[in-house]
């Protein structure tokens, strides 16, 4: 992992290149211009991109990539449209899945964002409360399942092999579930209640082979080096162009 820092970076580079040379070839920007940004520093370069806050040792940055949602996005109807077209698809698939995260951060349509990927370092134990941090810390949008559908259909092959990839979301997103309701706090063990922790269920996207994807609900407060967090930010395309 201690190249990985380095890898995200010039990915990050790479990308933003090719963007702002676009530009160039539309007349968005001069050739002066695109040679300046070549020259930048990488403070300067810091400046352009933002920055990712790990927040703990217990968490390690693996990638970060963007999405656009498409023109015609509705979020009442994703999870349900995902399902009739991706369902077959999945090794296993979750119908709680369907319903409508009434509140979640609604991704918009036509928008793009930033997506950031963390593993749980090896051994590693961390709560709840601990992925909302880093989460917060990072100003990523409590998106759920809704957002976990959106990049399975653009970048699936993101979703790390042997892992789960877990997605947050606000309480009581579900509003209901065969009789049942979700939410930070809604079920407790006596174990739990000693503890003061509370269980939730958490949207992931499991994958065990190059082929073999999960779409389901977790439902516990502690996370092992078997899942990720994905956090979803905004992100604003005017920031590609450091000269305006």
């Amino acid at each position: 992992m201690d190249n990985l820092g380095v890898d995200v970076e010039a990915t990050k580079l790479t990308g933003l290149f090719i963007e702002l040379s676009q530009k160039y070839h539309d007349g968005t920007i001069s050739l002066t211009e695109l040679e300046n940004f070549i020259e930048m520093s990488e403070f300067d370069r810091q400046k352009v991109f933002g920055s990712i806050d790990d927040v703990s040792d217990k968490f390690v940055l693996l990638e970060d990539f963007l999405i656009t949602t498409p023109l015609n996005y509705d979020h009442k109807s994703q999870l349900k449209t995902f399902s009739i077209n991706h369902k077959k698809d999945f090794y296993f698939y979750d119908n709680r899945i369907n319903q409508e995260f009434n509140r979640v951060t609604r991704l918009l349509p036509g928008k793009t964002y930033q997506v950031i990927l963390w593993f749980i370092d090896t051994d590693k134990i961390v709560t709840l409360r601990e992925c909302l941090k880093l989460l917060a810390a990072n100003n990523c949008l409590l998106t759920g399942a809704p957002s976990l559908s959106v990049i399975c259909e653009q970048q699936g092959e993101k979703f790390p092999i042997g892992k789960y990839t877990l997605a947050f979301d606000k309480k009581n997103s579900l509003s209901k579930n065969q009789g049942e309701k979700f939410s930070i706090g809604k079920y407790k063990t006596a174990l739990d209640k000693k503890n003061k922790l509370s269980k939730y269920y958490v949207s992931y996207i499991g994958r065990s082979t190059p082929k073999d994807y999960y779409f389901g609900l977790r439902y516990r407060n502690l996370f092992d080096d078997s899942h990720c967090i994905i956090g979803v930010r905004d992100y604003d395309p005017a920031a590609l162009n450091p000269f305006t």
